[in-house]
């Protein structure tokens, strides 16, 4: 939804929202030098590991990689998402918000279109399944699944025609513009130069399913196909839109608030049909991502309605770890979590199409805690008789008992731990500080004679990050003279990326670093250090320019030297007939001089251009 406003006007909420005012009103900082230190609002530490750069406008902490500028601050202290924040921090300083304008914004009552236009073709899908000759296969393919006339008509079940230009025929009968049903996700625009429409429909010969926002309004789909090519994807959903957020919606929320503010817990499964079956057994506050990982915003959403949180994942190896991995997410957002578990070759739909809705209710009442599912899990896995396996063990469980934010929760998973491995709780509190102890030693400040935290292993790739975050109108010098794939460090080079689509673009960098950034936030973290260093001085006699210049001078002479090498190496092998050692030995010849050229840089430019022709 950060598109919706106008970058000036998030760039005036930034100005006028000073990051240490912000973060001050919060907690009480103290001034470090050029910065300002604080113990983390995040999670729990003795020594301090917040900072507050004012230079840069961004905080970040040392011990728990939390970091961004204000309006994720605000983000992560109230547990809003990013629309929120930027409404209450203009609310403060009193910016009016405004649409932006630009070709792929929403202008005025565009969305309210796009509500309209999902809301239309979600009754002109549901009439093709209950009418449309061509539509039989669907209906048989979902008798086939259970799925009767009740459960069709109560999610508005549907069925995208076998042509490539149905919805486009229709939107022209409805006068929608080709372009807003594309921003809509339901046609797309061909590459290929043709004399009939370049536009042509997203969902051919599928069954489809609409997905709802909290509100219950229609904003995408999912069609579910009816081939049996294997090429063929067996579900394709909507491109994410205007609407439609995957890591903010969940499949059947509108339908499940009122049972999980009831009920104050919520059932996760993996996919629609298993919380379609849930709801109509009568298991109203089962949800669903929307084909995607659960994320922190899920959490958070979730949050609001419930206290404990049951997952019932596939019971494959895969679905374990996921299980695993989607419960630190909700554990770590101050969430219970329960496992539970079904027969092998099971999930929640065939399981309660064949059994019924109380045996699947005994399987929720016995789900385990997440603690002692890991627990079990490992016990599979692993020999606890033996020093080896039994390390292993105590590792994973370190791992996810310090993602709980909670001391009285960490210390009732640590007793469930103990009394489950039968050894005595306080090994594992005394182990789990001592790893808490050693992560926080290398992650703290570089202040006060503290370590400096792991970074790249490649000092020059730091450097030009660091430099061109400083100086971003130096990135064009890459588009020149540098491909990013020499760049090795995948953090670095992810980094230096995303400075050039922001001087690209003409957005704020940590923008782009937080619409890039993946599920681990490993980005936010690698930018938050940067960022969170203070500005060096060159010196009069060197300039920003010169630094960046002798870096990728570096970073090209370590290239070269690398191709040599290969070659020298190859020279070794017994095999290479005279003509194929002609050749290596000539490029070894070659390569030696123009590494030795790569010191100055006028020199270095034609040495460069030519290696970057033969690429």
């Amino acid at each position: 939804m950060a598109g919706l406003i106008a970058k000036e006007v998030l760039e005036e909420i930034r100005l006028r929202n000073d990051i240490a005012d912000v973060i001050g009103r919060y907690f009480q900082i103290q001034k470090a030098g050029a910065t300002f230190k604080a113990l983390c609002p995040f999670h729990k530490e003795k020594t301090p590991s917040f900072t507050v750069n004012p230079q840069r406008q961004i905080f970040h902490c040392f011990g728990c990689g939390a970091g961004g500028d204000v309006f994720k601050f605000i983000m992560q202290i109230e547990n809003v998402d990013f629309m929120t924040a930027v409404r209450m921090l203009a609310e403060k300083t009193g910016v009016v918000l405004e649409l932006e304008s630009g070709p792929d914004a929403l202008k005025s009552g565009e969305k309210n279109q796009l509500f309209k236009i999902h809301s239309e073709v979600t009754d002109f899908f549901h009439n093709n399944l209950l009418q449309a000759p061509e539509a039989r296969v669907a209906r048989e393919y979902l008798a086939r699944r259970g799925i009767d006339q009740d459960i069709i008509r109560e999610f508005q079940f549907g069925f995208a025609l076998n042509s490539w230009d149905r919805i486009l025929i229709w939107s022209r009968a409805q006068k929608y513009p080709p372009e807003l049903m594309e921003k809509a996700g339901l046609l797309i625009k061909s590459d290929r130069p043709s004399s009939a429409s370049p536009w042509y429909d997203r969902f051919r010969d599928r069954v489809m399913i609409p997905i709802r926002d909290e509100q219950g309004r229609v904003i995408a789909f999912t069609g579910r196909t009816l081939s049996t090519d294997a090429q063929t994807a067996k579900y394709v959903n909507s491109p994410e839109t205007p609407l439609f957020r995957k890591s903010h919606i969940l499949f059947a929320l509108d339908r499940a608030r009122n049972a999980l503010v009831e009920s104050r817990e919520a059932i996760i499964c993996e996919g629609q049909i298993d919380v379609i079956r849930c709801h109509a057994a009568g298991f109203k506050a089962a949800v669903a991502s929307q084909g995607t990982a659960f994320t922190e915003d899920h959490a958070r959403i979730l949050r609001r309605y419930v206290d404990t949180i049951v997952l019932v994942f596939d019971p494959d190896h895969a679905g374990q770890e996921a299980a695993i991995r989607t419960a630190g997410i909700f554990v770590q957002a101050g969430l219970a979590v329960r496992i539970a578990r079904l027969p092998p070759g099971t999930d929640p739909d065939s399981f309660i199409l064949k059994n019924g809705a109380e045996p699947f209710a005994q399987i929720l009442k016995a789900a385990r805690s997440a603690i002692e599912f890991l627990v079990d899990l490992n016990l599979e896995r692993e020999d606890p008789h033996s020093e080896v396996g039994l390390r292993r063990i105590e590792k994973n469980l370190i791992e996810f008992l310090k993602l709980a934010p909670s001391a009285v929760q960490r210390d009732l998973m640590i007793e469930s731990a103990g009394r489950r491995l039968q050894i005595h709780p306080d090994d594992l509190r005394r182990d789990l500080k001592d790893a808490e102890r050693t992560f926080q030693r290398r992650a703290e400040s570089p202040s006060d004679s503290k370590l400096q935290p792991a970074l790249p292993s490649l000092p020059e790739e730091m450097e030009l990050a660091f430099y061109l975050a400083a100086h971003p109108e130096l990135a064009e010098m890459l588009d020149a003279h540098l491909p990013l794939h020499l760049i090795q460090d995948t953090q670095a080079r992810r980094f230096i990326e995303a400075v050039r689509i922001s001087r690209q673009e003409q957005q704020p960098l940590m923008s782009v670093i937080l619409e890039r950034d993946d599920v681990d936030r490993t980005l936010g973290r690698f930018a938050a250090d940067v960022l969170s260093r203070p500005i060096k001085s060159t010196g009069e006699e060197t300039s920003p320019q010169e630094i960046v210049e002798g870096l990728l001078m570096a970073i090209w002479r370590r290239e070269l030297k690398r191709r040599r090498t290969k070659l020298e190496q190859t020279l070794l092998k017994a095999d290479l007939d005279p003509d194929s050692r002609h050749e290596v030995e000539t490029e070894i010849h070659r390569l030696t001089p123009e590494i030795k050229q790569l010191t100055h840089w006028q020199s270095a430019v034609k040495t460069i251009a030519a290696h970057r022709a033969e690429e």
